[in-house]
């Protein structure tokens, strides 16, 4: 399907102004290639110094407190059951267990 005559102007003007904004990529858009392969020189699959030591920093700080949350959050010792109430004796009281965790 052809454009018509509107389109081409519309078009063309288009294509004047990019060249005068940005000449590399109208050079590259009518050449249709890949960008140079030294653009591509400055990009790195490793990250950062600063990244690795905040992903340690982390994962020691998650660990850290997947040790110490239970830890702390344990419940208290029940007392050892004794009998109370009505029964009460005139024998003496023997020494209580310790309570049981």
């Amino acid at each position: 399907m052809g454009l018509s005559e509107y389109e081409r102007t519309v078009l063309r003007r288009l294509d004047a102004d990019l060249g005068r904004q940005d000449p590399g990529l109208r050079r590259r858009l009518t050449e249709f290639t890949a960008p140079p392969e030294n653009a591509s020189e400055d990009v790195s699959w490793r990250p950062p110094r600063a990244a690795v030591a905040l992903a340690a920093v982390m994962l020691a700080a998650v660990t850290f407190m997947m040790v110490v949350i239970p830890l702390v959050m344990r419940q208290p010792c029940r007392p050892p059951a004794t009998a109370t109430g009505s029964q009460a004796t005139a024998e003496p009281v023997a020494p209580s267990a310790p309570p049981t965790c």
